[in-house]
């Protein structure tokens, strides 16, 4: 990962070309056998159970070849995984599970306080050095930037606390909860 902003975005202008060249297996697709045909509707109804389980998180949505969306900080960053979604899910989650005084690191540009989410801000720099003990809600870009950052410094040494660190839980698909103690 690095600091460039580029973005999936950029292959958009590949789909059309890329859904042209599907269209034209359709014929293949019509005449291969029986088995082959079960397969391929495994495969699309696989893929539209994905869909709507990921669902309203579609930003967030990774398949099982990366790991699950929870893990999706690991491949991508920046605009490509946190738009700021998931402020709802959170508030929610916080309702069910208060949580008295947490640390937040945060993305989007939408206003936390306007869902109720009043944590103390920090920033990715925030994430650098070894955490106070307390609970982190870190939005998947803050993760992302604080582990490529700390992998940067410290490669799996000591320093790299998140390395070793496993979210408490993930909410909306986007907002990891870490426990430091």
């Amino acid at each position: 990962l690095t600091a460039d902003n580029l973005g999936v975005r950029y292959l958009i202008p590949c789909y059309p070309f890329l859904m042209i060249f599907t269209g034209r297996l359709a014929p293949a697709v019509e005449s291969a056998r029986l088995w082959v045909k079960g397969i391929l509707a495994v495969l699309v109804v696989w893929s539209a159970a994905e869909f709507a389980l990921i669902w309203p998180d579609h930003l967030s949505y990774f398949n099982q070849i990366t790991g699950i969306p929870a893990r999706g900080s690991r491949w991508l960053d920046d605009s490509n995984l946190d738009w700021g979604q998931g402020l709802i899910e959170l508030r929610e989650y916080l309702r069910e599970n208060p949580v008295p005084d947490f640390r937040f690191c945060y993305f989007g540009s939408g206003d936390p306080a306007y869902y109720g989410i009043r944590g103390k801000e920090i920033t990715v720099g925030g994430l650098l050095s070894l955490p106070t003990p307390g609970t982190y809600i870190l939005s998947a870009q803050c993760v992302a930037r604080a582990r490529s950052e700390l992998e940067r410094s410290y490669g799996e040494g000591s320093g790299n606390w998140l390395a070793k660190a496993t979210p408490r839980t993930v909410v909306g698909h986007v907002f990891e909860i870490y426990e430091v103690r």
